[in-house]
């Protein structure tokens, strides 16, 4: 009995680094800090690391990342409109859900989740779009929809602490 215990104990200790930080005791955001290669300020989720390759954060073990990207010159409450379950729809892609979300800084910004698939694996992308009259900041964090319950609100809630 005991070695089946050891086991159990064993198993739930490796699933730790996927359950909410909170559930362990600890915040479940980061630092807040400038994303390298932009002037975009944000707290990372915990776990997620510095991408190599992008602008942005990637958490390996979940196949999850958070790319940003400043688009100067356009205004994000211009871009809106396009963004239909049409356009989704021609870009491969379904819309799940979309809404408004407040910074804590109190601008506000405008998500789209939407659903699509890699090598038969369904995976989330939530697209946030902020900025103001002049530039636009747009994340994109993509996870696998089989984490979702895990992630997507961790990753509304590292974009809310946006700041540029």
């Amino acid at each position: 009995m005991n070695f089946y215990l050891s086991i159990s104990a064993l198993i739930v200790a490796g699933l730790l680094p996927f359950q909410p930080s909170a559930l362990q005791g600890q915040s479940d955001l980061q630092q807040r800090a400038v994303v390298e290669g932009t002037r975009v300020i944000m707290a990372a989720p915990q776990h997620f690391t510095v991408a190599d390759q992008f602008h942005g954060f990637m958490h390996a073990n979940s196949s999850s990342s958070i790319l940003v990207q400043e688009i100067p010159d356009a205004v994000y409450l211009n871009i809106l409109p396009g963004l239909t379950p049409e356009h989704f729809q021609n870009e491969g892609a379904t819309l799940i859900e979309k809404g408004e979300l407040y910074l804590n800084s109190g601008k506000s910004g405008n998500f789209f989740i939407v659903s699509f698939i890699i090598k038969e694996i369904e995976f989330r992308r939530i697209m946030f779009f902020t900025g103001d009259l002049k530039d636009t900041i747009w994340i994109n964090a993509n996870y696998p929809a089989s984490a979702e319950i895990l992630l997507k609100e961790i990753l509304l809630k590292s974009m809310k602490t946006v700041s540029f």
